[in-house]
This record gives C-alpha cells, structure tokens and sequence, in this order.
C-alpha cells in the first residue's frame, strides 16, 4: 500500500509532538490575533467578520519533503471556518464544526516555521481545545 496517503509503515511512530502547549494550559507561546484569548484550556476565537491568524511555534523545524500528521479538536463551534496551516502555505481542510480533525500533510516548501490555525475569511467564533502536529514517514 505504498503511495497511499495516511498510510505508514507497520512498526514506525510518529515523531515527537512539535507544538509547545498544545492543550492551550497557559497563555504562553502563542501568537494571538484580535479577538483571541486563551483562558486556560482553550483557544477562544471571536473573528466574526476578519480573518485573523493564530500560530504556534513548533519546539522543532518543519522540513519540506516531509509529510506531517497535524490534529486539532475544535469545540464551542459557533459560526464561521477555520483551517491548519503549517508552514508556507501547506493547508488543511476548511472546518466548519466541532470534532477532532487529523490530518496528513505533505510539506512542499517553508518559510516559516508555523503552526497556524487560521480564521477564514468570513471569520470564525468558537475554540480550539488541542493542537498536535508529528513528523511521520
């Protein structure tokens, strides 16, 4: 099953987790946009009407040519969309909804070295209870 997107070698893990506080614990390495605040447990987005970037660092580089398994649980959905981004423009589905969204993502090009989660235009209003993102073969 070679080529297969999601699918990975029987036996290899993950590698470490690359987001610094993804359980969103503290209000602590997190660039916030306008309207964002992190009260302990939760980043709480009110975008209504902009879109309004949100990142993290990763405690490693992103490379290109790597694949990445990113995972986030968005909860409290109210209205609006929001999508991952990580690095230079590798982007996720848009997200509409409350649930816990996983994701494979091939890394074609960096620029950054960002974890994102982005308010689409239109904005987004609810909260974003955990972020995760590994490097897998």
């Amino acid at each position: 099953m070679r080529g297969l997107s999601g699918i990975r070698p029987a036996g290899v893990a993950p590698g470490p987790e690359l987001v610094s506080n993804g359980n969103f614990a503290t209000d602590t390495v997190w660039t916030k946009g306008a309207g964002t605040t992190i009260p302990g447990g939760s980043l709480s987005i009110n975008s209504a009407g902009v879109t309004n970037n949100y990142q993290a660092l990763p405690g490693n580089p992103i490379h290109a040519g790597c694949h990445y398994q990113v995972t986030y649980t968005i909860t409290g959905y109210v209205s609006g969309t929001i999508a991952l981004l990580l690095a230079t423009g590798t982007s996720g589905a848009i997200r509409s909804s409350n649930g816990t969204f996983t994701e494979r993502l091939f890394v074609t090009s960096v620029g950054s070295q960002n974890f994102n989660l982005q308010a689409q235009a239109g904005g987004f209003v609810g909260s974003v209870s955990s972020a995760s993102c590994k490097k897998v073969p």
